[in-house]
């Protein structure tokens, strides 16, 4: 596994060894026309090619080949160093004067002195001269005019350079200036440079080799020069560059073996295994047909295989590679697309087949689609759909073709880990994952550990996730059981019922639905690991025993328990196991009971904690203990049938209240403690005309109205009418 240098930097080639674009050859033919040249007269090469195309690793390459060469003198000269024109002149004529300098064997100083004073006249006078035909100098009045004079005085430009270009004969060399990324100034500086070489490009035997994107440069030099625009630049580079090249296409097998091998190194570094053969199949069709025809230029190419370096090892198990892989394709490639995705989810996850069967969406997604690619043609588009998109989000071949996917299929992707999946596609654009959702490589950590480590410790990293990822650990951990063997299943089942704090909210009822309702499944699932018997057994009253708090122990036992019609081979415990683990829990509540009151601590499970009481452990219990509890204090009595009112949902306000008692809660309450016993204690409280009372609640007290409740429904159950009377246009229960 590579372990440095994951990164490629941005830097160019600087030996035809680390060409993988093949351009060395072009290079030399470049230089080897500019060495062996026998004309002497100046020449300007303009060397065209849009940003990342590699124009800076060709002019290294050209310096390559020339420097092999004792009769070029090679001048480099980067623009970005200099902040105005006079600097831009004089720093130029610096650099030529420091590669003179280097190479020539005799009349160094001579050479230095020649173009010392060409820098200074030109410097001196850039902000003020122009040109004629015959290069002389015409400044404007002033100061530096008189100045100007006088330097012009003892010599003339023509004469400096004809000496220059003596000594330049006399001993053979020529002079090669490369001038690059002039695209990357701004308007004014890129107007500078070719004033520049405009100025000083009439040196026999000297080569000016400059790099630019000509779009760009075009429209800088248009804007000040001619009648302005694109068109009167590209003119005006007409009369400065003598020989126009454009840098050829990089190979696109060349981009695609720096693709291919970034993406090999890329999912080595992340340290990504076991890719299927018919995911990676699909991933080169895809990037065939969606990604390939767009990758234009070397940098593309390595910006893709730096972004995979650093994104694939952030989301290493958590998302499918190849899917992320090609996710981040679009990103980089295809950006109006990526952004289109990520702001239309719903458009690219719905996979129902009557929204599929509808026109309106089909044309929905065209639409999204081709405002995503402007700049692509309909055939194009049409192979990114097919080729890209459809492998990715196979819910749109139900839009556009006539597959269809069911329910089973959308678990598969989530199993999949595909950003075709609801529950994993924000985890693809966020490099996170989700607020409330739970990390693939946590449920992978809890079950290697869970053959090695006792339950505590895997409920304690359970516990770190709080309520708000309790739902997403029990879907997953329900998703894995199949994968689990027996000590890992039995190991998670005591750690799921350790975390009984976070899985039973303790403010609401227990439904199918709720956290509690799932986990209470999941340890039954987990149970069914071990095998029929005594160890089975064992491992179910562990859980009984440690799941806390008790309202989920009794969660628990109510999934694992069953009935006469339940099938044998459904059953955890036999009728005899059964039993002796509910006297476990009811062991577990009545040793509660003596702490707290239960209808206080637990008001949304009063009813059931006194049913199981009952059912499993003595029978006369409860009713003791609650007779002991209202005999101490009679107030108590209201406060527990007030535990048994139903939680209501007002459905204007939102607001979550008791509602009135009804007949089943009555029924509840009477299979426990005997009504007219209650009763006594109610009139204690709020006197014996509640018999007779009106149920208003604007006019009582909530506990008030409670016991007026229960004596009503108590006297219509003794004379056999049944009221259940709910007050239905207010609440929802």
């Amino acid at each position: 596994m590579p372990t440095s240098h994951p990164y490629s930097p941005d830097h160019p080639i600087t030996s035809h060894k680390e060409d993988k674009l093949n351009r060395s050859p072009f290079a030399q033919r470049i230089a080897d026309t500019i060495a062996e040249r026998l004309d002497p007269s100046p020449l300007v090469i303009g060397l065209n090619g849009v940003w990342g195309d590699g124009k800076t690793s060709t002019l290294q390459l050209i310096e390559e080949r020339l420097s092999t060469r004792g009769d070029v003198i090679c001048v480099k000269f980067n623009p970005w160093y200099f902040e105005n024109e006079e600097k831009l002149l004089r720093g130029f004529f610096s650099n030529l004067s420091t590669a003179l300098g280097k190479s020539l064997s005799t009349r160094k100083e001579a050479a230095g002195e020649i173009i010392s004073k060409y820098s200074w006249i030109l410097s001196f006078a850039s902000t003020t001269l122009t040109l004629d035909k015959d290069t002389s100098i015409q400044s404007n009045p002033g100061e530096a005019a008189k100045q100007l004079g006088q330097q012009l005085s003892t010599v003339e430009l023509p004469a400096l350079r004809s000496r220059l270009e003596s000594i330049l004969r006399e001993e053979g060399k020529r002079i090669v200036v490369f001038i690059d990324d002039i695209d990357r100034l701004d308007r004014s500086e890129i107007q500078s440079i070719f004033r520049l070489v405009k100025l000083s490009a009439g040196f026999e035997r000297t080569t000016y080799l400059l790099a630019f994107d000509e779009a760009i440069v075009s429209a800088s030099l248009g804007e000040r020069y001619a009648q302005g625009g694109a068109q009167a630049g590209r003119d005006f580079l007409d009369k400065i560059i003598q020989v126009p090249l454009r840098l050829p296409p990089a190979d696109k097998l060349s981009l695609r073996d720096i693709i291919f091998s970034g993406i090999n190194e890329a999912i080595e570094l992340a340290g990504i295994e076991d890719i299927k053969d018919e995911d990676i199949q699909s991933f080169h069709i895809a990037f065939r047909e969606g990604l390939e025809p767009h990758i234009t230029t070397p940098r593309k190419a390595n910006l893709f295989k730096n972004t995979l370096s650093f994104a694939l090892p952030i989301l290493k198990g958590e998302v499918h590679p190849i899917d992320q892989i090609l996710i981040e394709g679009i990103r980089i490639f295809l950006p109006g697309l990526y952004s289109a995705i990520l702001e239309n989810e719903s458009s690219f996850l719905d996979s129902s087949e009557r929204r599929s069967r509808e026109d309106a969406h089909k044309k929905r997604l065209l639409e999204i689609i081709n405002n995503a690619l402007p700049s692509i043609n309909e055939a194009g588009r049409e192979k990114i759909r097919r080729g890209l998109l459809e492998r990715i989000f196979p819910q749109l071949q139900s839009v556009f073709g006539n597959i269809f996917w069911g329910d089973s299929r959308q678990d598969a992707w989530e199993k999949e880990q595909r950003i075709c999946s609801r529950q994993y596609f924000h985890r693809y654009f966020s490099y996170a994952i989700p607020s409330g959702d739970v990390s693939d490589r946590f449920i992978s950590n809890i079950i290697k550990i869970a053959g090695k480590q006792p339950a505590d410790t895997i409920s304690k990293s359970m516990l770190e996730l709080g309520a708000r990822g309790a739902d997403r650990l029990i879907d997953k951990l329900n998703s894995v059981v199949d994968e689990l063997d027996e000590v890992e299943a039995l190991n998670i089942a005591e750690a799921v019922a350790q975390c009984g704090s976070v899985l039973a909210s303790q403010n609401t009822a227990h439904h199918p639905l709720s956290t509690a309702s799932q986990a209470g499944i999941l340890v039954y699932n987990l149970l069914k690991k071990s095998p029929n018997g005594n160890r089975r057994k064992i491992a179910a009253q562990k859980v009984l025993r440690t799941a806390e708090p008790i309202i989920f122990a009794v969660e628990c036992f109510r999934w694992i328990s069953h009935n006469s019609e339940t099938p044998l081979e459904d059953r955890i415990l036999d009728d005899a196991g059964l039993s002796e683990s509910g006297k476990i829990v009811a062991e577990r509540i009545s040793n509660e009971a003596k702490g707290d009151k239960l209808w206080i601590k637990y008001p949304n499970h009063t009813g059931s904690l006194f049913f199981f009481w009952k059912t499993y452990g003595n029978p006369e219990e409860p009713t003791l203990h609650l007779r002991e509890h209202f005999k101490a204090d009679h107030k108590r009595a209201t406060e527990f049938i007030q535990a048994y009112m139903p939680t209501a949902f007002l459905i204007m306000s939102g607001i979550l209240r008791k509602s009135e008692l009804n007949l089943n809660a009555y029924k509840s309450i009477k299979s426990v403690f005997d009504p007219d016993e209650l009763i006594y204690f109610l009139k204690m409280t709020h006197g014996a005309d509640i018999d007779h009372s009106s149920t208003s609640r604007a006019s009582e007290s909530p506990e008030r109205s409670a016991a007026v409740q229960f004596v009503r429904i108590h006297k219509a159950a003794a004379t056999g009418a049944e009221d259940n009377d709910e007050d239905a246009d207010e609440t929802e229960t």
